[in-house]
């Protein structure tokens, strides 16, 4: 059983009103997006399909999608409709009633029937009995969304110590998991299940092919299924001898990804202590030297819709993709300041990030001295090859054009002038 503390824990996230991903709402009064309730991977990326079995939150751009105060259901079942709130999805002409989470006029929330039929679909909110917002959806078998503290789908983990007096301690920087710790990672979209899903939930591996890992190394599964509350996903593993204070965690679930967060690792548990952040001997030459070097790649993709002249009846869809590259050095001589000030994983893992905006660049209380990595670098994927020019202290090359579309999860990046001295 989990202790409240972390019953309190879910239940916020699964309330949370989150201002800023209204901006993930269309123009217009009558639109809904549903994202993942733990994820809120957005609908275009691939992980931001809907599981089947899963809980979800539609985000209305107009409101009037149910009371003006947040109303919940009473303890199980859930029901289909809530103060006056209901949510259907249709797809392939086949219309399934949620289960009702909570409801609210800008915002609602529902599991999905295990039973939804697969594909591209329409999510219906009526209010009173009236249309409220209608919206694209697509239903797949498994999306699976890992819960975070900041209630964001980023950052530090929600997860848990099965073996805590009492259970469910969550895992924290102050709270650090050891070495060979049992680690319980909640989440919801793991997959359908065959007992209802508006009840109590009948505990179980559910046998889907589950990977977890840690720090960029796969840790060992021991059990995926539902646990606690219904859409509630609990996949416990047991680490690995790595540790740092912001080792990034994802799942894959029968090959696709989950959202990245983190979890604090110390080999003594507790306190995570600076020198694990990097989790790599490297810190500590780092600390010897005075000095840390560090190299930088970010390949960013950037989708616009623009509307057309002279009527604006339609949008031109255009992808552009850009690479941007940073060596630099830094002062070690305060460790104090360096550590813990941005989430930085481990030497040979990498970390996902989902943003707004225009700025890719993570705030530093020490300023960096840059380095010369070469002349120009090279970059290769599918798009072909292509070199990335100097330019000042970084190397940037704006738009692939007019190849197109260049950049995919296999683009490799390397020096064509290594220097031994960078």
């Amino acid at each position: 059983m989990l202790n409240k503390g972390i019953m309190h824990v879910l239940h916020r996230i699964a309330i949370s009103i989150l201002c800023c991903l209204m901006l993930v709402a269309p123009v217009g009064a009558q639109q809904v997006v549903p994202v993942n309730v733990a994820s809120y991977s957005h609908p275009d990326l691939p992980n931001g399909g809907i599981a089947q079995g899963s809980m979800f939150v539609g985000f209305g751009s107009g409101g009037g999608m149910g009371p003006a105060s947040i109303e919940f259901p009473s303890p199980w079942p859930f029901p289909t409709e809530l103060a006056g709130t209901t949510m259907q999805v249709t797809v392939g002409g086949e219309t399934v009633d949620c289960f009702m989470v909570y409801t609210l006029a800008s915002q609602v929330a529902a599991i999905l029937p295990s039973y939804t039929p697969l594909g591209e679909g329409t999510l219906t909110v009526r209010y009173n009995g009236a249309i409220a917002a209608t919206g694209p959806i697509t239903v797949v078998k498994h999306a699976f969304g890992v819960f975070a503290l900041n209630q964001q789908g980023h950052g530090p983990i929600v997860a848990t110590n099965p073996l805590s007096d009492p259970p469910g301690a969550v895992y924290t920087t102050t709270n650090s998991a050891a070495p060979g710790d049992f680690i319980d990672i909640w989440g919801t979209g793991l997959g359908p299940v065959s007992f209802p899903d508006e009840g109590p939930i009948t505990p179980g591996d559910l046998g889907y092919d589950v990977e977890v890992y840690i720090g960029g190394i796969s840790v060992p599964v021991l059990y995926a299924g539902r646990s606690c509350c219904s859409a509630i996903d609990l996949i416990r593993v047991q680490s690995s001898g790595l540790f740092g204070c912001f080792l990034p965690v994802t799942v894959v679930v029968e090959g696709g990804a989950s959202n990245y967060t983190t979890i604090s690792i110390d080999p003594d548990g507790g306190t995570c202590t600076p020198n694990p952040i990097f989790g790599d001997p490297d810190f500590d030459e780092a600390k010897t030297s005075g000095m840390l070097r560090t190299g930088d790649v970010q390949l960013l993709r950037l989708r616009s819709a623009l509307p057309t002249a002279p009527l604006k009846a339609q949008s031109l869809d255009q992808v552009l993709d850009s690479v941007v590259a940073s060596y630099r050095q830094y002062d070690m001589s305060n460790t104090d300041l360096f550590a813990g000030v941005i989430p930085i994983p481990p030497v040979g893992s990498c970390t996902v990030y989902e943003f707004k905006g225009g700025n890719t660049d993570f705030p530093t209380t020490i300023p960096p001295i840059p380095l010369d990595a070469g002349d120009q670098l090279a970059i290769t994927g599918p798009g072909g090859d292509d070199v990335i020019p100097r330019r000042g202290d970084n190397y940037v090359q704006d738009f692939f054009l007019p190849t197109g579309p260049f950049l995919t999860p296999e683009t490799k990046q390397q020096n064509l002038n290594d220097r031994s001295d960078r």
